[in-house]
């Protein structure tokens, strides 16, 4: 949450009945009742002498490349200029993009499951008709130099 209680990343534990779940399974209210989360500095206290490094995955066949289209940690991603709007859409999406020429780009819902992909887009724009969509949140992605520029979107209802 961000200092004025905006929610802006929300993790549902992949656990039903504290055995794990498969990446994507939709988890319902009661499925995943665990723990509630307050963030502390990485420099805490309470961390002294802890290892905090990567310990693996909780879900049964996760997807180990979504985490990395999140957001890149190897270039600011106003780098590639890239703009995604309306946002929240209804019926169209434009995405534009600076400095490639022809990109791919792939649309994930928030399970990580690939719903939607355009090849070999050109000319730094894309509109997308987005009028069947079902409402939700999804991430607009692409890859350029090996970084990932990922944009999330709301599609609103129709």
């Amino acid at each position: 949450m961000t200092p004025d209680n905006e929610i802006v990343w929300e993790y549902k534990t992949p656990l039903v009945g504290g055995s794990p779940a498969t990446q994507g399974d939709t988890l319902v209210i009661n499925n995943n009742l665990t723990f509630r989360m307050k963030r502390y500095p990485a420099d805490f206290a309470g961390f002294d002498g802890r290892d905090l490094s990567l310990q693996g995955w909780i879900e049964l066949e996760p997807n180990t490349s979504y985490c990395d289209m999140l957001t890149s940690t190897m270039a600011p991603m106003d780098e590639a200029n890239f703009k995604v709007f309306p946002n929240p859409a209804n019926d169209f999406l434009t995405i534009e993009w600076d400095g490639m020429m022809y990109v791919d780009l792939e649309v994930f819902d928030m399970a990580g499951r690939k719903f939607a992909s355009f090849t070999n887009c050109n000319g730094g724009r894309k509109f997308i008709d987005t009028a069947p969509w079902p409402t939700g949140v999804y991430l607009v992605s692409f890859i350029a130099d090996g970084n990932w520029y990922s944009r999330k979107i709301i599609i609103g209802e129709k």
